[in-house]
């Protein structure tokens, strides 16, 4: 979803009829909070009005040193990833559906899927929204915008781009570019988000975190373990897709489902009345 296209008709709506915990914990991060009133709507259409007030469990996240690109024209050195001590995703009190969230350059990407039912992903002006597939129990996703600066060693942009191509060796090599480094860290942090343990033991497993030589094939023999072991597959999101040509995203689902389309979210206030239920 764009979110300053759809920002001040969900916070309308939320005003209207409330559908956060009343001691959401989200601040002042208008995007955050629009994100998050856009995915209650999305939970409560699948799930019913039982979900208004739900709490969502807040994700732990002490500092992890693997660099991660820095914003766009930034000087300062590559922020840290985040690894987080309990759930790396965010997990609905009380269950019955899981989702994934993921935010860049003003988007966000919600994938939701109900834990013994269907699936979906939206596009969210400012973010993007579920669509439909097969049941999975887990999901994850991630976004990254196609022009973000990558503020990083030469060696440790091989090294993620390396890991990245062995989580999807069907989709043959990646390029040379900053794009092909984002797109390998975007199929990276949606099997992370899946998994649920965040992103830290992913790249130690796949040699992502050393700048010393790695034979590609024992990086491959490790990515098939472990996509083995978790029973996912990641999946590549394109324009082909729906995806927005400026930005590069990837889908984690189990093994047998298909990536479903991107589908925007309405920022049309009618529109976003129509969606959201009374």
């Amino acid at each position: 979803m764009e979110l300053a296209r759809c920002r001040d008709a969900l916070f309308a709506i939320e005003q209207d009829v409330p559908r956060l915990p009343a001691d959401h914990e989200l601040g002042g991060n208008a995007d955050r909070l629009a994100t998050r009133i856009a995915l209650h709507i999305l939970l409560e259409r699948r799930l019913g009005p039982g979900v208004r007030g739900r709490t969502i469990a807040p994700r732990r996240e002490p500092r992890s040193d693997a660099p991660h690109p820095a914003s766009a024209g930034s000087s300062r050195p590559a922020t840290t990833l985040r690894t987080p001590a309990g759930p790396a995703r965010p997990v609905l009190d009380g269950g019955g559906a899981v989702f994934s969230l993921s935010h860049a350059s003003g988007f966000a990407l919600i994938a939701l899927a109900s834990e013994a039912s269907d699936a979906g992903a939206a596009v969210v002006p400012g973010g993007m929204a579920a669509s439909d597939t097969a049941p999975p129990a887990t999901i994850g996703v991630d976004l990254e915008a196609a022009t973000r600066r990558l503020a990083m060693p030469r060696d440790r942009q091989d090294a993620i781009r390396r890991a990245g191509s062995a989580l999807l060796p069907a989709a043959g090599p990646l390029g040379d570019d900053s794009v092909a480094v984002l797109r390998a860290w975007t199929r990276l942090e949606a099997v992370a988000k899946a998994d649920g343990r965040g992103i830290g033991w992913l790249l130690s497993e796949l040699s992502a975190r050393t700048r010393r030589p790695v034979a590609i094939e024992a990086v491959q023999a490790a990515a098939d373990r472990t996509l083995s072991r978790l029973a996912v597959r990641v999946h590549d999101l394109t324009p082909d897709d729906g995806l927005p040509p400026a930005l590069v995203a990837a889908i984690a689902l189990p093994v047998g489902d298909r990536a479903p389309p991107v589908r925007c979210f309405p920022h049309d206030a009618a529109e976003l009345a129509a969606l959201a239920p009374p």
